[in-house]
């Protein structure tokens, strides 16, 4: 738990929030600057909004199983957020692990017309907003890869594997769910 009050020896203070490098309508992304309309801008911000939501359905969630499963996810969808600045890349294996996790998931035998049930329960519908949020971000990074040099085929990859993990997990937390 983080302790807003404590000070860490190694934390810089912040005296200022606001740097004004961004008041002519443009950002920096590591070394390329970019107007905030750029589908890279998109990109981040879509990531940051999954990371929202998805901690919201980790809060509501009242099944371990679902917590861990939305916490790796959590975890995953850090380190694509820094991503364009860190030059991180998913390896083979860790798409190929997420392709496991899916396989082993309780999957749908039919088209469930009506998704979720009951969105009170349980984060199943922060969840679904999250798998939307994810394809969403997919969705411009590939336009952002395509656009500039930054990024890697597999974080579109990687998006796309995550939000088929997180399908399996909002019909996991139905099931487990509606079961109480």
């Amino acid at each position: 738990m983080c302790d807003l009050n404590s000070e860490s020896v190694n934390s810089p203070r912040i005296t200022t929030v606001y740097t004004r490098s961004g008041d002519n309508g443009s950002t920096s992304i590591g070394s390329i600057k970019l107007p905030k309309y750029h589908p890279c801008v998109h990109f981040i911000g879509s990531i940051d909004e999954a990371l929202a939501f998805i901690g919201l359905a980790i809060e509501n969630s009242s099944v371990d199983l679902i917590v861990r499963d939305l916490e790796y996810v959590y975890e995953l969808l850090l380190k694509i957020a820094s991503s364009l600045k860190s030059n991180w890349c998913p390896s083979e294996d860790l798409i190929l692990d997420i392709e496991r996790r899916i396989n082993n998931k309780v999957k749908p035998n039919k088209i469930i017309t009506n998704y979720v049930k009951n969105p009170r329960r349980g984060g199943v519908a922060l969840t679904a907003i999250t798998r939307t949020v994810i394809r969403r971000a997919e969705r411009w990074f590939w336009q952002c890869f395509h656009d500039t040099s930054l990024g890697c085929k597999n974080i579109g990859v990687l998006l796309n594997r995550l939000s088929d993990l997180i399908f399996t997990i909002q019909y996991q937390a139905l099931l487990l769910e509606a079961s109480k």
